[in-house]
């Protein structure tokens, strides 16, 4: 298992910040260009409790698709995704168990917005190996931060840009 952290302070108000990310189907092929395709499978198309996303994506280069849902949501607060994720490396489907935790904190000048993003590899000695190889050749937890503080970066320039 790896996790890793990005967090960015974002100067606007939490019901704004909150709004656009909610809005995820217009943020989020734009906010990292390893995105590649986002479908928010719910009837209504709002994000709530129980959502079920589907996503295409490189991290760190290496392609990805994940079926997901959303495992917890406390407005103004947090939104959780947990997925079963399959990357494809080298001719061989990886399956992985992953997610997020988006978390907003009040701080003086704005909010603090947190992805928690963690992977889980398979059990047993298969599983140890390819996350040993995906930590040390890949770089995957550096590229895996990385790739989640695109993001995060993108939410801050877009919200901060609106006019209130």
């Amino acid at each position: 298992m790896f996790e890793v952290n990005p967090s960015i302070l974002i100067e606007a108000p939490i019901e704004k910040i909150w709004a656009y990310m909610l809005d995820i189907e217009n943020w989020w092929l734009r906010s990292n260009p390893e995105h590649i395709y986002l479908e928010l499978l719910s009837g209504d198309k709002q994000l709530q409790l129980g959502s079920k996303i589907t996503i295409k994506e490189k991290v760190g280069g290496i392609p990805c698709t994940a079926v997901g849902c959303i495992s917890k949501f406390e407005k103004y607060k947090q939104v959780t995704w947990e997925a079963e994720a399959v990357y494809k490396y080298m001719g061989m489907a990886v399956p992985v168990q992953e997610g997020v935790n988006w978390l907003l904190n009040p701080k003086d000048d704005g909010y603090e917005l947190e992805a928690h993003v963690w992977a889980i590899f398979p059990k047993g000695f298969k599983g140890r190996l390819l996350e040993w190889y995906a930590k040390t050749f890949l770089k995957i937890v550096k590229k895996d931060d990385q790739h989640a503080m695109s993001e995060l970066e993108y939410i801050k320039t877009e919200v901060e840009k609106l006019n209130w």
